[in-house]
C-alpha cells in the first residue's frame, strides 16, 4: 500500500509539474508572440469548452471500463504531443484554434480521473486523496516559481524542455501503478437489478447545489487568474510575478491539503462556505490592488479558498454519489469550477480589462462570489440527510 501511495504522489506531483512548465506559461507566452488579450479570451474560452466536453465523455467512460490507468496514460501522451504543437504555433492563431480545444480535451478531465483514482485505490483512508494532492500544490509552486525566473533570463524555450521531462515521469511511473476496480454495492433503497445512469445527479438535490456553488465560485475567480499576467502588467509586474504569485499561494494552500484530515472536525458544508468566503476576499483584494505585492495576497486568500474547497467538495461527492459514477460526478464538479466557468469568463474577462481595467474586473467577480456564498448557505440549511437516490431501472 506505502509503495502505491507513494507512486500516486510522484504522479500528482509530475502531472502538475507539466501543468505548471506549459499551460501555467503558454497564455503569457502567446500574449508575448503578439496575440490580443480579447483573442487570448476566446482561445482559452474553446479550450475549456472542449476540456467540459472532455471530462463529461472520459469520466463516465473510465466509470464503464473501471480504465483510471489507460485513460491516464492515453490522455498524458497525447496532452505531450498536443502541448508541443501549440508552443510551436503559438504565434499562429489559425492553428491554435484547431489544436488549443484538442489539447483541453484530452489536458483538462486528467487531474479529476487522478485524484478519483487515488481515492479509489483506498476507500478506508479517504484522508489519503488530500494529502497526495498536497504533492502537487508544492510541485506546482516550486515549477512555477523556477520556470518564471528561467522565462525571464533564459527566454521561453524551457517550456518544451521541462514539459517533456516532467510527463516523461509521469507516464513511466503510471506504468508502474495497478488499474483499481470498484465494487458497487448497493444500498438498501436500492434493487438489486437497477444500474447505475448519470441522471440520477440530476435528481440529487444537495448534490446539483454542490454544483452550483462550486460553479459560481468558478465564475468568481477564473477571470482575474486567466488574465493574471494582465493583472499584474495593470499595477507594474511583469511574467516574473507569474512564479512568484503561484509560488507563495500554493505555499499557503499546502497545509490545508496535508492537515486535511484534522480539518475534517469542522463540517465540509461548513468548510465549503468559509472557502467560497475566501474566494469574495480574492476578488476584493484584486479589485483594490495598486501592486503585485496586493495582486499576490489576493492570491493567498484564493488558496485558501481552493485549500478549503476541494477536499470539501470531494468529502460530499462521495457521500452522496454511488462508486459507480465517481468519475462521473468528481468530473461534473471539477468542470464545473475549472472548465466551464473559465469557459464563460474567458469570453468576458479580455474584453474587460482591455476596457475597464483590473478594478471593474475584480468588482464583477466580487459579485459573482457573493452568489455562490448565497447557494451554498442554501446548501448548508436543507435539514434533510444526503440519501441515495434510486437507480433507473435496467
Amino acid at each position: 500500500m506505502s509503495k502505491v501511495f507513494g507512486r500516486f504522489c510522484v504522479l500528482q506531483g509530475a502531472y502538475w509539474s507539466f501543468q505548471a512548465a506549459v499551460p501555467g506559461f503558454l497564455s503569457a507566452y502567446m500574449l508575448s508572440r503578439g496575440m490580443q488579450a480579447s483573442l487570448l479570451g476566446l482561445l482559452l474560452a474553446a479550450n475549456l469548452l472542449a476540456a467540459f466536453l472532455g471530462a463529461m465523455f472520459w469520466g463516465r467512460w473510465i466509470d464503464r471500463h473501471q480504465a483510471s490507468r489507460r485513460f491516464y496514460l492515453m490522455a498524458n501522451g497525447s496532452a505531450l504531443v498536443l502541448g508541443m504543437v501549440c508552443y510551436a504555433f503559438a504565434g499562429q492563431p489559425v492553428i491554435l484554434f484547431a489544436v488549443y480545444p484538442l489539447f483541453g480535451f484530452m489536458n483538462g478531465p486528467i487531474a479529476t480521473a487522478l485524484d478519483a483514482w487515488v481515492l479509489a485505490s483506498f476507500p478506508e483512508k479517504p484522508e489519503l486523496g488530500p494529502r497526495a494532492r498536497s504533492f502537487a500544490t508544492g510541485s506546482y509552486a516550486v515549477v512555477m516559481l523556477v520556470i518564471g525566473m528561467l522565462v525571464v533570463r533564459a527566454g521561453y524555450w524551457v517550456l518544451p524542455v521541462a514539459g517533456c521531462l516532467f510527463l516523461a515521469v509521469s507516464i513511466g511511473t503510471a506504468c508502474l501503478q495497478p488499474e483499481i476496480k470498484h465494487v458497487d454495492v448497493p444500498s438498501p433503497l436500492e434493487n438489486r437489478k437497477e444500474r447505475c445512469s448519470a441522471k440520477e445527479l440530476l435528481r440529487n438535490g444537495k448534490y446539483m447545489l454542490l454544483t452550483a456553488a462550486v460553479l459560481f465560485s468558478g465564475l468568481a475567480t477564473a477571470p482575474i487568474n486567466n488574465m493574471k499576467v494582465l493583472v499584474f502588467s495593470s499595477v507594474g509586474g511583469d511574467v516574473s510575478f507569474l512564479g512568484w504569485d503561484s509560488f507563495i499561494g500554493c505555499m499557503i494552500q499546502l497545509p490545508f491539503l496535508v492537515f486535511a484530515f484534522r480539518l475534517r472536525k469542522i463540517r465540509a458544508q461548513q468548510r465549503l462556505i468559509l472557502g467560497i468566503a475566501a474566494a469574495l476576499g480574492y476578488a476584493l483584494m484584486v479589485a483594490k490592488a495598486t501592486s503585485p505585492a496586493m495582486v499576490i495576497m489576493g492570491t493567498a486568500l484564493c488558496n485558501v479558498s481552493f485549500g478549503l474547497k476541494y477536499p470539501a467538495m470531494r468529502e460530499l461527492t462521495e457521500s452522496w454519489v454511488r462508486p459507480g459514477l465517481r468519475n462521473t460526478a468528481h468530473s461534473v464538479i471539477d468542470t464545473a469550477y475549472g472548465s466551464l466557468a473559465g469557459m464563460i469568463s474567458s469570453a468576458w474577462s479580455g474584453v474587460v480589462m482591455e476596457q475597464a481595467g483590473t478594478q471593474v474586473l475584480g468588482l464583477l467577480c466580487a459579485g459573482l462570489a457573493a452568489a455562490a456564498v448565497m447557494i451554498s448557505l442554501t446548501l448548508m440549511m436543507k435539514r434533510r440527510p444526503a440519501e441515495q437516490i434510486c437507480c433507473k431501472a435496467a
